[in-house]
Parts: structure tokens; C-alpha cells; sequence
């Protein structure tokens, strides 16, 4: 588990405690353990379609008509390297 996902995880226990914890402290860190792996799920989920939204934002963004000029050729290689950069982080 990650620092993030302790920390995560310590709120929900915390946030579920006058509900259940001054009864059953066992429950309380049961329904959180449940609980982070659809979190992590969803995270991850959401991650990757943002992803996929850049991904497809930065192909709209090739140029239709290639004039063959510095600019072009710098604009287009610009373009790769960010699709390169966007699919490394998938």
C-alpha cells in the first residue's frame, strides 16, 4: 500500500469510526480494507481514460496539409514525442 493509500485508507476509518467504531473497531477497518481496492480500481480506471482522451487530443493535432517547412517538421516531431511521452505513462 502506498503513503497516499494509507493516508486514504486512515481517513475512511476515521470518517466510518462514530459509526462503527465505537462499537466494532474490527468492522470499521474491515469495510475501509474493502473499500481501497475499488478505489484503487476507479483511480486507475480514470487514469487511463484521461490517458486516452490526451492521447487522441494530441493525434487531432497533426497537421493535415505537410508543407515540408522547419516548422512543420519540428510541429510533427513535436507531436510524436508527446504521443511517445503519453503512451509510456499508460
Amino acid at each position: 500500500m502506498t503513503t497516499t493509500e494509507e493516508t486514504a485508507r486512515r481517513s475512511i476509518i476515521d470518517l466510518l469510526y462514530p459509526t462503527y467504531g465505537q462499537q466494532d473497531t474490527h468492522r470499521t477497518v474491515a469495510i475501509t480494507d474493502a473499500i481501497i481496492p475499488i478505489v484503487r480500481s476507479a483511480i486507475a480506471d480514470a487514469r487511463r481514460a484521461a490517458l486516452d482522451e490526451a492521447l487522441e487530443a494530441v493525434r487531432q493535432e497533426r497537421l493535415t496539409e505537410d508543407t515540408n517547412t522547419p516548422e512543420d517538421e519540428a510541429y510533427g516531431q513535436a507531436l510524436n514525442d508527446a504521443i511517445r511521452a503519453i503512451e509510456q505513462l499508460q
